[in-house]
């Protein structure tokens, strides 16, 4: 029996994250269960504990998703966020900072992936956005969530948001 589209979609976007994280040189886990919105943690071991550094190994926790629709409009996604990773993302006291991201692809399945024998090319791209602190809402499914399209998740930008969090900084 061949996996659903919405099945597809998520490991789509897991092999995304984890190729991301392997050209950061982050190594990843999956949580199970995936109770708190959490669907891959990433950790990059730390090289030095420098009087600037925080935390030692940080690790950053990501809650993938992967919509086939464009929400692409001026320079923003909307996306609409099921409620309870909203809440799940937004919480202030974690050991472990979590962040969203948005993977964007192709509407057909034949389109996400192009390869040969010189390359393999993830169609399209992703973006990341953290939700700590965001209000309370009265929305009862779905909270739409505002994703700059300046946030690109690129091994460059993981690496930044590892920095930060090894520093103690804020995302």
């Amino acid at each position: 029996m061949r996996w659903n589209i919405n099945k597809r979609k998520e490991e789509f976007s897991l092999a995304y994250v984890r190729a991301i994280a392997a050209a950061a040189g982050c190594g990843t886990k999956t949580p199970t269960p995936d109770d708190h919105s959490v669907d891959i943690e990433l950790i990059l071991l730390s090289t030095s504990d420098g009087d600037d550094i925080k935390v030692i190994d940080p690790k950053l926790g990501i809650q993938a998703k992967c919509p086939a629709q464009d929400f692409l409009k001026n320079g923003t996604i909307k996306f609409p966020l099921p409620l309870k990773n909203y809440n799940d993302l937004r919480k202030v006291k974690l050991s472990v900072p979590r962040i969203l991201v948005v993977n964007t692809i192709p509407p057909e399945i034949k389109h996400w992936l192009l390869h040969s024998e010189e390359e393999m090319l993830l169609r399209r791209c992703s973006y990341w956005v953290s939700l700590k602190c965001e209000p309370e809402t009265l929305n009862t499914d779905n909270v739409t969530v505002h994703v700059p399209q300046a946030n690109l998740f690129t091994p460059t930008t993981l690496l930044a948001i590892m920095e930060r969090i090894e520093k103690g900084e804020p995302l």
